[in-house]
């Protein structure tokens, strides 16, 4: 049977050391599409910081274990090792998943309002390349609805902290007044944009920005008054700075204990707030070993992103009823295709068997020497034994075919389906 299906790890069933590990940029998803199509015809890869999920659309019973043999093979771990932390979700769980993904509910920052934007981003650049058909399509369009949807009508971006802003939340918190503290941003991306942002709207005055191309460096300082280095000065500057915020897209540590642990033991215990926001990890956790560094990583921001606004609790529950809702409305309209797809195949297949019965008659009738058929009566036959034929395809069809509309059962339009041979080639 036809069906959506999902399968992933996120925040929630795998821990930093294993997300960073199964992690797409968007420069190789092209790439990883072209291997995924060898496992399944049409999909769509989500990697973020804190999920790497693929929605598809199959009628492979195989499915989900074929995402799961993609995802071993292309980033070289053990099956067993990822089943246990990879969720598979089909039908009306993958589309309520989806719906919540987009809305923020399933972030790790509840509400954060980034990923509407890289579900956009990663779903079109899939589009793009064929590897979305109909259903699909039509599921994410109708996700991204029901994300706007949830921020247009509910509160939670409002009280939701995106990880930018929790990121300059504990900086501030940390050195009480940012605008005596120096802040390096390392990455010119938009999550470096973001943080940048973030920062400026909490006070900070003296921004530096280092980016392996000088360019865009220097284009993001400029945007807010803050100065550039060059990438090879980043290490020495760790010796001056108060906080640094790391959100390239290197597939290394940026920041290690051998390049970077001399500057940072030449502040004689200073404090400094390493703040690494990208998965792949930036920043060398044994930095953390060192005198006065106070390190951060994705799943520590997760823990000071908590509100103490009660209405909070009460914007998501509201948003989650607003998913629900949209959920079902998408699964009702779907079904609804299924349904009519189903009763227009089970009568023209009726049609086909009483039309070949009848002529099988008329020509019989024709023939036979009982009966006295001529040129002026066979047409007043035909027509008599047609809507004979007609009335009871249409008195025998009419309950079940209620039925069929009313239950939207996939699982029951199968068994229908292959009761009456209506599988299609």
């Amino acid at each position: 049977m036809i069906d959506f299906v999902t399968v992933g790890l996120s925040h929630k069933t795998a821990g930093l050391d294993l997300r960073e590990k199964i992690t797409i940029e968007k420069d190789n998803l092209s790439t990883a599409l072209d291997v995924m199509d060898e496992y399944l015809d049409q999909s769509v890869i989500l990697s973020t910081c804190n999920r790497m999920e693929i929605y598809s659309y199959s009628d492979d019973e195989l499915a989900a274990s074929k995402v799961l043999s993609f995802l071993s093979d292309y980033f070289e771990i053990d099956k067993k090792l990822l089943e246990e932390h990879l969720y598979v979700m089909t039908g009306r769980g993958s589309v309520n998943h989806l719906f919540g993904v987009v809305s923020g509910l399933d972030s790790m920052i509840v509400g954060e309002h980034q990923i509407l934007g890289q579900v956009r981003d990663y779903y079109g650049m899939a589009g793009s390349r064929g590897s979305v058909s109909g259903p699909l399509m039509r599921l994410f369009h109708r996700a991204f609805r029901t994300g706007r949807k949830v921020r247009r009508e509910t509160n939670i971006s409002k009280y939701g902290r995106s990880v930018s802003k929790t990121a300059a939340m504990i900086a501030s918190d940390k050195l009480e007044n940012l605008r005596d503290s120096s802040v390096m941003v390392i990455g010119a991306g938009d999550a470096g944009r973001l943080v940048v942002r973030a920062l400026s709207y909490a006070g900070a005055n003296d921004i530096i920005v280092a980016n392996r191309t000088r360019e865009r460096a220097d284009e993001l300082a400029d945007s807010l008054g803050g100065t550039s280095i060059p990438y090879e000065l980043l290490n020495d500057s760790l010796s001056t700075v108060d906080v640094v915020i790391s959100s390239t897209g290197s597939p290394g540590h940026v920041l290690t204990k051998e390049n970077a642990g001399n500057s940072i033991a030449g502040r004689n215990g200073k404090p400094i707030v390493l703040i690494d926001i990208a998965v792949p990890r930036d920043i060398d956790p044994l930095l953390s070993e060192i005198e006065g560094v106070h390190l951060y990583s994705m799943d520590d921001l997760a823990e000071h992103a908590g509100l103490n606004d009660p209405l909070f609790e009460t914007e998501i529950l509201r948003s989650q009823l607003m998913v629900d809702n949209e959920t079902d409305l998408f699964m009702s309209w779907w079904n609804s295709l299924d349904t009519a797809e189903l009763v227009a195949d089970l009568y023209e297949k009726a049609d086909q068997i009483r039309t070949d019965e009848l002529n099988k008659t008329l020509k019989y009738l024709i023939n036979s020497e009982l009966f006295d058929i001529n040129s002026d009566n066979i047409d007043e036959l035909a027509f008599r034994l047609d809507a004979l034929s007609n009335a009871i395809v249409n008195k025998l069809f009419h309950a079940p075919t209620s039925y069929i509309k009313s239950e939207h059962d996939p699982s029951r339009q199968d068994m229908i389906r292959r009761w009456f041979d209506l599988h299609k080639e």
